[in-house]
């Protein structure tokens, strides 16, 4: 076998065991969030596993070289987008909400998502908060992502403006509401985390995702023109 073709090989084993990556990834995202603590936790180890050993999330439903025609993104990377924001739009059961938060910020500081990113809906911030996902929301405050980029449009007959996180908050919560307290709280401990050398003041940090997660106990209940796709 010569070199030439021992390299395509290893490229052909790495989009299989991509597309293995993905495809386990989506349906935790979207089929198995609520089957319970035993089937959440050994699909959450067996994508520890994917992640530890580099392999990444390949969504193989498309050509590689197909691109978005507003964007120019590749199709690829956008259905994997996809999938993290079908992971923060759906309510997480509280027994594995601290294991999926850290699978999430170990994707995020392994670079497979970059979590200030926009999509239609705005930032994967904006969409947990907008589909009252109180942990979502709380991991991700605490993992550093851009207030700043929240709402990533103004809200239609108000005067909230993009970037106005406050004026959000304030136009979607009471004080008191689950979301509002989970969301000020875990911006008290990203605070604390930072104060503490754990987090960046602008993004993640050298800690350990579990270290963050821990410093409070999780809450109880480039603009990309990514369109809704029926996956």
């Amino acid at each position: 076998m010569t070199v030439s073709s021992d390299i395509a090989s290893d490229a052909g084993n790495l989009e299989h065991e991509g597309c293995l990556h993905y495809k386990a990834f989506a349906a935790l995202a979207r089929e198995e969030l609520q089957a319970g603590h035993e089937a959440v936790s050994r699909r959450i180890a067996e994508l520890i596993t994917f992640i530890d050993r580099s392999i990444p999330l390949t969504a193989t439903q498309v050509r590689a070289q197909a691109r978005d025609r507003d964007s120019g993104e590749p199709y690829r990377k956008l259905y994997v987008l996809e999938v993290f924001r079908d992971l923060v739009e759906r309510q997480w059961p509280d027994d594995v909400a601290d294991q999926i938060s850290q699978l999430l910020a170990r994707y995020a500081r392994d670079g497979y998502v970059d979590i200030d990113r926009y999509h239609d809906e705005g930032t994967l911030l904006e969409v947990a908060i907008t589909q009252l996902n109180a942990h979502a929301a709380t991991a991700l405050i605490k993992m550093g992502a851009s207030e700043s980029r929240v709402p990533m449009k103004q809200v239609k007959g108000t005067a909230v403006q993009p970037g106005d996180f406050h004026g959000f908050m304030r136009l979607k919560f009471e004080a008191g509401h689950r979301m509002h307290d989970a969301v000020y709280g875990a911006r008290m401990a990203r605070s604390i985390a930072v104060a503490k050398g754990e987090l960046a003041s602008d993004g993640l940090g050298t800690a350990a995702p579990e270290d963050v997660a821990a410093a409070e106990p999780a809450a109880q209940p480039a603009q990309l023109g990514i369109r809704r796709r029926g996956l």
